[in-house]
């Protein structure tokens, strides 16, 4: 899977030997700061979850920070946002 660009990103995360991590910074309703980010999957990536119905995912370092992963999108969709752009 590979970061995406989305129009709701505010904010670009960027490492050495990283790819770019557009990233939208903003608060939940109930107040409480959250990071959303938009992944990608190949042709292949998308048949492997489709027969085998799981996503791994790793986190570096010594501790696990709250995390979600969903499938459906985390807010309402704009009129400039174009899926058909981002798609791999």
């Amino acid at each position: 899977m590979n970061p995406s660009n989305f129009p709701q990103s505010n904010v670009n995360f960027v490492a050495d030997g990283c790819m770019d991590l557009p990233t939208l910074r903003t608060t939940d309703p109930d107040g409480n700061r959250v990071m959303i980010t938009r992944w990608t999957m190949t042709w292949r990536e998308r048949f492997r979850v489709l027969f085998s119905a799981t996503v791994w995912m790793g986190v570096m370092g010594t501790s696990h920070p709250p995390v979600w992963l969903d499938s459906e999108r985390p807010f309402d969709k704009e009129k400039n946002d174009d899926d058909a752009s981002q798609k791999a």
